[in-house]
């Protein structure tokens, strides 16, 4: 019975040694796939314009020319480099590697592989990244690949999103995927979001505050000047109308008539004559000065004419 039971647990153990021994052999492949990958990527960010023309050609011609890939990978890299950057996600394309490292990794140190968690951010951030820059920058200011920043997976994908909901649409979807996956990759980031919410609201009421200081004033002054100049002057009060002229007495000819009457009575008669005389020395000033001359002492001069020339009946 004895030797049955470590007959069977040496099994076991011989069993597991040999299954232990190929997941870290396969670890390990993985491991080494992804650094040459990895690697692979990162120097095309820098040679792909070389090395794509060569790609171009066939091997006989690149032979016969003597083209070599400047890329230390080699073609096999130079071709590696295009497919998960020109082709694929860009400058996020490097993330497929650093997966492969990942999960290697954790194969080798006999660690749960967490696909669940690391693996799916990591693609999380991948996809969002290639739409991002294609979003943003499509196939233009490319320095890492020919097609784009975003490679051609992220320039055909955000072409797609804005010709279907628009470009506010388009942001609005990627600024809510990279927070949920913050939040997705560590649940304090949701506290993260609140304090940024909390700190840009609290800088846009101070400058809320400070644009209500120093401009509410100035629209204030503008809006009474305007309503200042609009306001019509009071029309000037009219003065007091100046008396009309008075017509001036008939006295030139009151005066006139007087001498004529006065220069006939003369002629006709000396005892008019002698009593004028008499009568101009004591009531009546000569006619010589007619312009002070009233009607008064035209009046009385008749009244002494007619009673010496007409005897009493």
């Amino acid at each position: 019975m004895a030797s049955k039971n470590t007959s069977s647990n040496s099994r076991q153990a011989v069993q597991r040694s040999n299954s232990d021994s190929a997941r870290w052999i396969a670890g390990l492949l993985l491991l080494f796939i992804g650094l040459f990958a990895a690697a692979a990527v990162f120097f095309s960010f820098f040679s792909w314009a070389a090395d794509q023309s060569g790609l171009q050609k066939s091997v006989e011609e690149r032979v016969t020319l003597g083209i070599e890939p400047e890329n230390l990978c080699g073609w096999a890299g130079a071709r590696l480099g295009m497919l998960l950057v020109d082709h694929s996600f860009g400058l996020f394309g490097i993330l497929i590697p650093a997966m492969i490292v990942l999960v290697g990794v954790r194969i080798v140190r006999q660690r749960p592989l967490l696909f669940n968690h690391s693996i799916l951010s990591l693609f999380l951030i991948m996809i969002l990244g290639s739409l991002t820059l294609g979003f943003a920058f499509a196939d233009r200011w490319s320095l890492c690949c020919s097609t784009g920043w975003g490679g051609a997976f992220g320039i055909a994908s955000s072409a797609l999103l804005r010709t279907h909901i628009g470009a506010f649409g388009t942001l609005i979807l990627l600024v809510g995927g990279w927070i949920l996956t913050g939040v997705f990759i560590n649940r304090n980031f949701i506290n993260k979001v609140n304090e940024a919410g909390n700190v840009v609201v609290d800088k846009s009421g101070k400058v809320v505050e400070i644009l209500k200081h120093k401009v509410v004033p100035h629209v204030r002054a503008a809006g009474e000047d305007g309503a200042a100049e609009d306001i019509p002057e009071p029309a000037p009060k009219p003065g007091p109308k100046a008396a009309a002229p008075q017509p001036a007495p008939p006295k030139a000819a009151a005066s006139s008539s007087s001498d004529r009457l006065y220069r006939k009575s003369r002629t006709s008669s000396p005892s008019v004559s002698s009593h004028w005389a008499a009568d101009s020395s004591s009531d009546w000033t000569p006619f010589s000065t007619a312009s002070g001359a009233s009607a008064l002492a035209s009046t009385r001069w008749l009244s002494s004419i007619s009673a010496t020339v007409m005897p009493p009946l």
